[in-house]
């Protein structure tokens, strides 16, 4: 799962498989709020994660399960709420949200979030930073929109993903920051109600999202996720020699 979380960094970089805004957009405009690090750790609050909400395109409730071909497995650990909203923490989604660190590599993932809200799917990434000269950096989460149901085929949306970091100088004491990395990325929906056939289940009402993140290296990482309803993520394949991940089995409680 490593492997997969630092290739598919390439397109988060696919999020260092995790934009902090509501997400909400206009037709081919440029999210605003993404990456500004609002919602920190203000007001955030863990609860017990016991509950379960609408079942919809990422099922969201304590213990889901998801076992993919390439041996990643991912699992709906709880519930927390951050700014009153209500996000479940997921382990093994990295490679699928979209979060990178392969061009920041002083950046580490601590956990990926994922919470949904009439109909829309936001995925955040919580990060942490190296420590330099033994002082260790706060750094600012980031989030981003992944998916909207209501969305038409054709819908596209675009923004950043913005990893910043302060951190105190050893000597004097005073807040460091280093220049932002900035990653563009662009969504777009390129099919609705699809069946498909993957892991010998035919799966319906599937959406069809691809999206794009500049690698940093000179190139654009592109990755294609299908959602199927009442199952979520039945499928992610991107370019950049990375196996495709199809879901094998899952257990929705």
């Amino acid at each position: 799962m490593t492997k997969n979380l630092n290739l598919l960094l390439l397109f988060f970089l696919s999020a260092l498989m995790i934009s902090i805004t509501s997400c909400k957009d206009d037709d081919d405009t440029t999210d605003t709020g993404n990456g500004t690090g609002t919602g920190t750790g203000t007001g955030t609050g863990t609860g017990t994660g016991t509950g379960t909400e609408e079942t919809d395109y990422l099922p969201r409730a304590t213990g889901n399960t998801w076992n993919y071909s390439t041996g990643d497995v991912a699992t709906m650990t709880g519930s927390t709420t951050i700014g009153g909203d209500t996000y479940w923490e997921t382990t093994g989604f990295g490679p699928l949200s979209g979060l990178s660190l392969s061009i920041a590599e002083s950046f580490t993932l601590d956990r990926v979030l994922y919470k949904e809200n009439d109909g829309v799917y936001t995925v955040r990434g919580e990060l942490s930073v190296v420590p330099i000269l033994g002082v260790q950096g706060t750094a600012l989460p980031i989030e981003y929109k992944v998916l909207d149901k209501n969305d038409a085929v054709g819908k596209t949306w675009a923004g950043e993903l913005i990893y910043q970091y302060t951190y105190l100088d050893p000597i004097l004491g005073t807040p460091i920051t280093p220049p932002a990395i900035t990653i563009p990325y662009t969504f777009e929906v390129i099919g609705k109600d699809l069946s498909m056939t993957v892991g010998g289940e035919t799966f319906t009402d599937v959406i069809h999202i691809n999206q794009k993140f500049d690698n940093f290296i000179g190139g654009i990482t592109s990755t294609d996720t299908y959602y199927a309803e009442g199952v979520g993520i039945i499928k992610s394949d991107a370019t950049g020699g990375t196996l495709p991940m199809d879901l094998e089995s899952y257990d929705l409680k």
